[in-house]
């Protein structure tokens, strides 16, 4: 008999938590990697802290941790919409392709029958202007080509549920089997359940925790200030005798007056 899944019934609990794992292991390379050489690579704006923790009331922690995650952001995004394509290539009958694989004709998913061919982007606002007429043509080159197929421009998180023929009336293009969909019609096409992406957005933070509580210690993404960056910034306020922050203010502005190395110009003498 076989084992059912505990997460969806369209996808193998194997295979749903090899996707979890490989997004997991980018956030953990950022986040661990993210050293304050990368912090203060861009100068911090220490004012913008300042109001952001008093008018707020958030604690340095917060707003450190909200500042690394603005500046991993679209490493993040990126491996988020790799997800969505793990996720889809595990469906039985279709197969994710990577970048520059030449029997997917540039694109994401193709149905091992050929006859549906996608192009997934995680987000509706991911593409825009010259972007977008590239990737219409190329789905009508696909479509031109396999005279059976249906081609999509997927967009998991769209503005809208629809899956309707996708035209752009600008650059005179309106191939009827070029069609863009949203993350649940793309599901519903694949599987044939209507409710299918509501069982997954149901189950993502389910097999999310049982991955981290798989792990052990060691293995886990460090959290607060015992991570790498901010064990330097408290460690440093201590030993110097001052708050974490004016630690980031100081060492920001090192070389300006009154912050240590700053000197006053001749001119000012």
């Amino acid at each position: 008999m076989q084992e059912q899944n505990k997460y969806v019934d369209f996808i193998s609990d194997r295979d749903f938590l090899k996707a979890v794992k490989k997004v997991y292991e980018v956030y953990k390379s950022k986040a661990n990697g993210f050293d304050i050489k990368k912090f203060y690579k861009n100068t911090i704006d220490p004012f913008r802290i300042y109001m952001d923790t008093i008018f707020q009331n958030i604690s340095l922690d917060d707003y450190l941790k909200n500042e690394m995650n603005r500046k991993i952001e679209k490493s993040i995004s990126n491996e988020i919409g790799s997800f969505q394509e793990e996720l889809l290539g595990a469906i039985p009958g279709f197969k994710r392709y990577r970048v520059g694989d030449l029997e997917a004709e540039g694109v994401d998913i193709v149905s091992d029958d050929k006859l549906i061919w996608a192009e997934v982007k995680n987000k509706h606002n991911t593409v825009k202007g010259e972007d977008a007429k590239n990737i219409y043509r190329k789905l009508q080159n696909i479509a031109e080509k396999y005279p059976k197929s249906t081609v999509y421009y997927v967009r998991i998180i769209d503005t809208k549920s629809r899956n309707e023929q996708w035209q752009i009336p600008k650059h005179n293009l309106n191939h009827p089997r070029v069609k863009i969909i949203s993350g649940d019609r793309f599901y519903e096409l694949l599987t044939g359940d209507p409710f299918a992406f509501k069982k997954l957005l149901d189950a993502i933070p389910v097999a999310l925790k049982d991955y981290v509580d798989s792990l052990d210690e060691k293995d886990r993404i460090a959290n607060g200030s015992s991570m790498g960056l901010f064990s330097t910034i408290y460690t440093e306020s201590t030993k110097n005798g001052i708050t974490p922050l004016q630690q980031i203010v100081n060492d920001n502005f090192a070389s300006y007056l009154g912050f240590g190395k700053g000197e006053p110009s001749k001119e000012d003498e």
